[in-house]
């Protein structure tokens, strides 16, 4: 079993491991808290990871990229990223005090939101040093320590639960679970792989010439996806920003798959970026394929069954965001596509013209919800992420194809194929079966196990996958060193 496909496999059990404690955590928070403080605590959160975004501005992308080309260099190059982002927390860390004045001093939300970016600095350390693991790519570590994570979150959260806590309590809670984590992946790192070392690395050499570019790119990232939460807060009124929040949380959670893909492979496409262009070809077509294979299950388990994962998550209190789930179902499918062909962009270096495109198209979104969102509110706050989202993968894959990167057509129309037929069961059958099947916990189960089994029949049937899929991440020329 060749390196890229463990670590596939490590992170796809470790985060699916860890996104179903995820989703018992997501669900019992909500049902603690009720619509309006779930809303107000996840518009805190969301507001705390836009500002550590300035923590990492593309940092752990670098160390990646750099790290995959020499090993030999990575606890140098290491060093110095962990000086630049010491420096950014003191900063970041200053700004959200005065922003959190605004909610009064001492107030519960200003301690929320101090406690929270503490958290995010905490899971940004966790990040830059689960980097080393991706280069040499060892990602079961980081997949036990994630799930260890989770399991810890979880255990809190029912116990505040059911000592009835207060917000406050919560944000302890994740801070807590997120400094044991940075530690833990702190520790193993630097007895198996590599330290921190101040070495013969420059760090004007760590940063490079594309160094403003990954910045900008991840602010980028963060902003097209934690905007539309901050501005429901700020415009609109009652319990929107909870509904919303609802279904804004499950779609986060169905982003962990293009992630977990992205991560595995990112060593070997900047390998053959740096070293062998024409393998990369091959390369970029099958990660374009199968991504979009991995996008069709929670596509259209959203699509047709956003009803039972909202009830069973949430509960009857959130059922209203069931329809905005629906909606936002599309964004699975842009987002892998806008990752597989915006990681050729920067394999090829291009890093520069993919934060181009980011910025027309978080430009868009952002531009939307601010025209759109006062008046229209949810129905206003999706159409500005669909068509901001939309926009940026038909640039991304526009300029992957003006290089000269064009994945075959037969493929990708196969498994469009596989998609649209396995669409036309499920709708038939929700016509068809009463509803109250998929009602409760079990109706979340059998709308699961009823969606991959379709969809999974679906492509094979029309030759979109193959049994041996899952054998192969990549084509059969791509192979790790």
């Amino acid at each position: 079993m060749n390196a890229i496909l463990r670590n596939f496999l490590s992170l796809a059990v470790g985060r699916y491991v860890a996104m179903a404690v995820g989703a018992l955590v997501t669900f019992v928070l909500a049902r603690a808290l009720g619509v309006e403080s779930y809303g107000s605590f996840i518009a805190v959160l969301a507001a705390s990871e836009l500002f550590a975004a300035f923590l990492d501005l593309g940092l752990t992308r670098i160390l990646i990229k750099e790290g995959a080309a020499d090993r030999g260099r990575v606890g140098a190059h290491l060093f110095n990223i962990l000086l630049l982002k010491g420096a950014l927390a003191a900063l970041v860390l200053v700004v959200v005090h005065l922003y959190a004045l605004r909610e009064g001093w001492l107030s519960p939300l200003y301690r929320l939101t101090l406690l929270l970016t503490l958290c995010k600095v905490a899971d940004n350390l966790s990040l830059t040093f689960d980097g080393v693991f991706q280069v040499f790519q060892r990602m079961e570590f980081s997949a036990v320590i994630l799930v260890a994570g989770r399991l810890a979150l979880l255990a809190a959260v029912l116990a505040g639960w059911a000592g009835e806590e207060t917000i406050l309590y919560y944000g302890w809670v994740y801070f807590g679970v997120s400094l044991a984590t940075a530690l833990a992946t702190i520790l193993v790192t630097n007895l198996r792989f590599a330290r921190p070392r101040r070495g013969d690395v420059p760090l004007r050499v760590t940063v490079g010439r594309e160094g403003l570019f990954f910045a900008l790119s991840s602010l980028l990232y963060m902003a097209g996806t934690r905007l539309d939460v901050l501005a429901l807060r700020e415009w609109a009124a009652g319990p929107a920003v909870g509904i919303y929040a609802a279904a804004a949380r499950v779609m986060l959670v169905f982003q962990i798959l293009p992630q977990v893909t992205q991560t595995s492979v990112l060593p070997e496409l900047f390998r053959l970026g740096r070293h062998d262009r024409e393998g990369l070809r091959s390369f970029y077509a099958g990660y374009l394929q199968r991504s979009l294979i991995l996008a069709c299950f929670p596509f259209l388990w959203a699509l047709f069954f956003p009803g039972a994962v909202i009830g069973a998550l949430f509960g009857a209190a959130f059922l209203d965001a069931a329809p905005w789930l629906r909606l936002l179902a599309v964004l699975v499918v842009l987002r892998f596509t806008v990752l597989a062909a915006g990681n050729v962009l920067t394999a090829l270096d291009r890093q520069w013209e993919r934060t181009i495109w980011a910025a027309c198209g978080v430009g868009t979104t952002a531009t939307l919800l601010v025209l759109l969102v006062p008046g229209q509110g949810i129905r206003g706050c999706v159409a500005a992420l669909l068509v901001g989202e939309t926009l940026s993968a038909l640039l991304n894959l526009a300029a992957a194809a003006r290089l000269g990167y064009r994945p075959p057509a037969g493929p990708l129309l196969r498994v469009l194929g596989g998609g649209a037929l396995a669409a036309a069961v499920l709708a038939g059958a929700v016509r068809v079966l009463p509803w109250h099947l998929f009602a409760g916990v079990g109706g979340f189960l059998l709308s699961l196990l009823f969606t991959g089994s379709v969809t999974v029949a679906a492509l094979l049937l029309t030759r979109a996958a193959r049994r041996e899929e899952l054998g192969t991440l990549l084509p059969r020329g791509g192979r790790s060193r």
